[in-house]
Parts: structure tokens; C-alpha cells; sequence
């Protein structure tokens, strides 16, 4: 086969070494995801940020609201179910919804 001058060629095992490049991208990843959201679990980090969420409101601070609505957003995404039960217990589910609501993609 010719192939039109400048072209590049790639060799046989290429796709084989991005898969595992891959694969170990993703298992890094899902280590940091899991310590992630153990450190967040241990040092109480839900409420400390709910306690910088309610000073941001008082201080009408929307560049902090929309900084902790990506936090939050963040958190919810790591899916981890003891993550979900602080975040929707009956003391912080109405300050957690209120951070969601922040979401600067959207019109105020």
C-alpha cells in the first residue's frame, strides 16, 4: 500500500498500548475517586463547606455560590453512597439544594 506523502503511519500495537494507557488512567482515577471521597466522608467536609455556603449567601457572594454549587455538583457526582446520606440528611439537605441552586449556567 502507498500512502500520499506526509502521511503518518501508526504501528500495529498502538491501539492495544492506548488501551492499556487507558485502563490504567481509569484505575488511577477511580483510586483518587474512592480516597477522594473517603477524605471528604472523615473530615466532616459536607458541613464545613455548608457553614461557607450560608456565609456566602449572607454575604450575597456569587462568585462563592457558584464556586460550592461546582463543589457540591462534584461531590453528588462522585456517587458514593455515604456521601448521599450526609448530603440528604434532615439537618443539611435544604442548605445542599440550596448550593444546586447556584449553577452559574444559568440566568439570574
Amino acid at each position: 500500500m502507498v500512502l500520499p506523502e506526509g502521511a503518518a503511519t501508526t504501528p500495529l500495537n498502538f491501539g492495544l498500548g492506548l488501551r492499556l494507557k487507558f485502563k490504567f488512567i481509569i484505575n488511577i482515577f477511580l483510586f483518587i475517586r474512592e480516597k477522594l471521597a473517603v477524605a471528604i466522608e472523615n473530615e466532616g467536609y459536607v458541613k464545613k463547606l455548608l457553614n461557607v455556603f450560608r456565609m456566602c449567601e449572607d454575604l450575597e457572594s456569587s462568585e462563592g455560590l457558584h464556586h460550592l454549587y461546582e463543589i457540591f455538583k462534584n461531590v453528588f457526582l462522585l456517587n458514593k453512597n455515604a456521601l448521599f446520606e450526609l448530603m440528604f440528611a434532615e439537618d443539611t439537605i435544604f442548605d445542599v439544594v440550596g448550593c444546586l441552586e447556584n449553577d452559574p449556567a444559568l440566568p439570574r
